[in-house]
């Protein structure tokens, strides 16, 4: 399977299915034998996919006319549209050629020639402007990929200018993090070797991918987001706490609870959705 036929997958399975995207990722990267370079490409068109959503449907809107398309399809649409906008090192053609490609092997109705039209369309036409979008909230929006009710209720709590920012702050691509096992006796060397975090006192700044790595197989790091880490540190939890973690899916915070707490106390790790 190759990488963009992996990337549809994934993508799938976060907006149709409610997986984590970082969760399917590691396991995709885990089943197949992809290198760096098509780790880095599939990493790229999974999280800017699922972080531009809103935009790209924006984009897709004039030229899809299907009114509830099969999520497959719209996900391969969006996932195109993507690369064509935001990766310049990718030829038109290729991502084209691809597209249509997943499409004839996953369709029977020939959707692979509707895939063909609609992105030589938008390769043709251009990409719609914002400026068609009068409304400052709305475009800002659309434009960011954040719904409505929270532009409206960040600018009632900060005021739109501040509200602005924190949505093109978070558009930021993250860094690639991971939290150091401080229990385990490598923990120092491994502080010297790689670059530290920004946020948090455990976390180290990794260019690769995380779960290829020897640190990782051998239990001494785990992917985990800095500001993650950061709200376990700010919540300073010591050995013999009890502790419920309401929300503890997929787990990573609850992890480093214990690792801060030297495994001594109880933590009750609970989660609204069983599938999480």
């Amino acid at each position: 399977m190759n990488t963009r036929s992996i990337a549809l997958e994934i993508i799938n399975d976060v907006l149709n299915n409610g997986a984590y995207s970082n969760l399917s990722l590691n396991q995709k990267i885990k089943e197949n034998n992809l290198n760096e370079k098509d780790i880095a490409l599939l990493t790229e068109i999974v999280y800017g996919t699922i972080k531009n959503i809103m935009l790209l449907d924006y984009y897709l809107e004039p030229y899809l006319k299907i009114k509830k398309p099969e999520p497959w399809f719209q996900n391969l649409l969006r996932m195109s549209v993507y690369q064509l906008k935001f990766l310049d090192k990718v030829p038109n053609y290729a991502i084209v050629n691809e597209a249509v490609n997943i499409a004839k092997k996953k369709s029977k109705a020939k959707l692979d020639k509707m895939v063909n039209a609609i992105l030589r369309n938008i390769i043709r036409n251009g990409f719609r402007s914002l400026d068609e979008i009068k409304d400052e909230k709305m475009r800002l929006s659309i434009e960011t990929s954040y719904p409505m009710w929270i532009i409206d209720l960040w600018e009632r709590q900060f005021g739109f200018d501040i509200t602005k920012k924190i949505c093109f702050a978070n558009m930021e691509t993250p860094l690639n993090t991971a939290r150091v096992n401080i229990n385990d006796e490598g923990a120092t060397e491994l502080f010297q070797k790689y670059e530290k975090g920004l946020l948090s006192k455990n976390a180290i700044i990794v260019s690769s991918s995380i779960v290829k790595l020897k640190e990782y197989k051998e239990g001494l790091i785990s992917p985990q987001d800095e500001a993650s880490m950061y709200a376990v540190e700010v919540l300073n939890p010591k050995s013999g706490d009890i502790i419920l973690d309401m929300c503890a899916a997929p787990g990573g915070k609850s992890l480093y609870m214990a690792s801060l707490m030297e495994n001594i106390g109880e933590i009750h790790a609970v989660d609204l959705y069983e599938h999480k």
